[in-house]
């Protein structure tokens, strides 16, 4: 199982409301807080946070969490290279990277090879990245598994956790995908 998330830095950047205590107070601990308001750049601190928590709660629905609005339920502690995140008593560590174009974070359940892309978008419209998105997806997956991409479908399952799915037959991957402003990321791990 996996979970990713992206966040364009152009477009986060430009929301009014970053940096609020209403909003920061509404998404992140006291500890997270501490963290930005410690941090060079709080803005960036600030879309990592964010990222990591996104990718974190994509794992966690995955593994029967139900879903709802409670980032502040998701906690996150920096710890050298990751994010250590806990919800409840689940816990993963997060990858995140970051650019001058966009932050980018990744969790798996297990430790396996990971097929992931980062990409930048040519629509700014959400229905077309979406299907960009899945495009990209659709011909690694044709890539990996030696099939024609036109009989790859990418379906939702319970809690709209994205599958792939071949001829009627589920492929044997988890997936998640994302996109933000100028760009769009998916990751696959075997599943």
């Amino acid at each position: 199982m996996i979970g990713n998330d992206i966040v364009c830095l152009s477009t986060a950047n430009r929301s009014k409301h970053i940096g609020s205590k209403r909003f920061l107070d509404k998404i992140f601990t006291v500890e997270e807080q501490v963290m930005i308001v410690n941090s060079e750049d709080p803005n960036l601190i600030i879309w990592k946070l964010w990222a990591v928590k996104e990718s974190a709660y994509k794992l966690f629905v995955q593994q029967g969490f139900q879903p709802e609005f409670a980032p502040k339920k998701i906690i996150c502690k920096k710890a050298n290279e990751h994010f250590q995140v806990s919800m409840d008593n689940f816990k993963t560590s997060v990858d995140c990277i970051a650019n001058t174009k966009f932050v980018y974070a990744q969790t798996i359940l297990e430790k396996s090879k990971v097929i992931s892309s980062c990409f930048e978008l040519d629509s700014n419209i959400y229905y077309n990245q979406s299907q960009q998105v899945s495009l990209a997806l659709k011909k690694n997956a044709s890539l990996f598994f030696q099939i024609d991409v036109r009989l790859i479908q990418l379906n939702k399952a319970k809690n709209n956790i994205p599958k792939l799915s071949y001829k009627n037959t589920f492929l044997p991957v988890n997936v998640s995908l994302t996109h933000h402003g100028s760009f769009g990321a998916f990751a696959v791990v075997l599943a």
